[in-house]
Parts: structure tokens; sequence; C-alpha cells
């Protein structure tokens, strides 16, 4: 290719097929043998954010810019869980489940914060077509500022949550089984979007 994103330009044009229109599955892998677990149900509306911070170089009266860098970038997954259990409110709160009351289950908050944790992540989804569309995030963090949850009303309660995709220094040993391409080892270290080369209307 004659671009450094190894883009075929060929490959534009008008093509309803590649439309998305689809509720993601959406996985977890805490990494202690259990594998991909689903969260749960959430709802439909799951937002994947990509954030970029510039360096700017201007001159001249009025200012034109010359050049710009990136200097910080950031990847954000946001959406909102239907299920009101505790291990799902142990993670979105990043707090601990405990079971040793003798009546209760109990996800509990005090002055000292557990130990993060960061799991893989997989959501599943598919174009229009029926054609299976994948985001994997290598490393996770809950990273909600802040957690708000309604209590009664006339709708099911939620609980939203937000994870922020991390560098994972050891892709091959995380998930051995996921895609991964060393000769660009920094540029495949924290999330990719993957299509089967197989498409199911070919």
């Amino acid at each position: 290719m004659a671009n450094s994103l190894n883009i075929d330009p060929s490959k534009f044009g008008f093509d309803d097929k590649y439309m998305f229109l689809h509720d993601p599955l959406m996985y977890l892998d805490f990494h202690g043998g259990e594998g991909l677990v689903s969260l749960g149900y959430l709802e439909s509306e799951k937002t994947w954010r990509q954030t970029l911070e510039y360096a700017v170089f201007e001159t001249g009266i009025p200012k034109t810019e010359v050049r710009r860098d990136v200097i910080k970038q950031g990847f954000e997954l946001e959406g909102i869980v239907k299920q009101f259990q505790p291990e799902v409110l142990a993670l979105v709160m990043q707090r601990r489940y405990d079971e040793t009351d003798a009546v209760w289950r109990r996800v509990i908050a005090g002055s000292e914060i557990p130990a993060a944790i960061f799991p893989s992540c997989m959501l599943v989804t598919q174009t229009v077509d029926g054609n299976e569309l994948r985001l994997y995030i290598r490393r996770l963090q809950i990273t909600a500022e802040d957690l708000e949850v309604t209590l009664g009303g006339a709708t099911y309660s939620s609980v939203p949550f937000k994870g922020t995709a991390q560098k994972d220094p050891t892709p091959l040993e995380t998930n051995a089984d996921w895609a991964y391409n060393p000769s660009y080892a920094d540029q495949d270290n924290i999330a990719f979007w993957a299509w089967p080369k197989e498409s199911a209307s070919s």
C-alpha cells in the first residue's frame, strides 16, 4: 500500500451491506480460568470513544497551523447494565463483593478502595447483512468517576459503567488466542476491530 495505514483506496465506495444496526453482546475475561463470560443484559447502545490530544505549532499573523502531532490518546467504552446483581455492582463500583454475613450478600464501600482488576473485553455484533463484527479490548479498567443509580421509578433500574482501554504489555500472554501482529507490537497492544475474512454473503 502507498500509505502508512495500509488502506486500499479502491475499497471505498457506496455499499450498504457495511451499515450497522445491531445490539452488541459484551463478554469479559477475568483471567481466572472461566474464559469469556457475558456481562448480562445491557441497553443496546454502547459507546466506544477515541480521544486524541495534539501539540500544535502555528506561525505568523494571522496564525497559521504548520504542524500537529498526537501527544495523548484515550479509548473508553460506556454502556448501561440492566441486571441489578451484586457481581455487576461490585465490578462497576470497583468495590468488594462480600459473603461473610450469614444472611446477606453484600457489596461493601469503605475508606479503603480494593486494587483494580483488568479484564479483557470483547463485543460481538454484526453488520446489516449478517456478517460478524467484533471489538476486542485487551485490557479494560472500569473508571467511572461518578456512579448514579436511580432507585424506584417507572422504568427498569440501570447501572451505568465506563471503562478505559489500557496498554497490555504482554498481549500474547494475556490472550494467546487473540489476533496479534508482533511486527507492529506498539500499534497492536490496546484494542482492535475485527471482520472475518470469509463473509456470510460471499
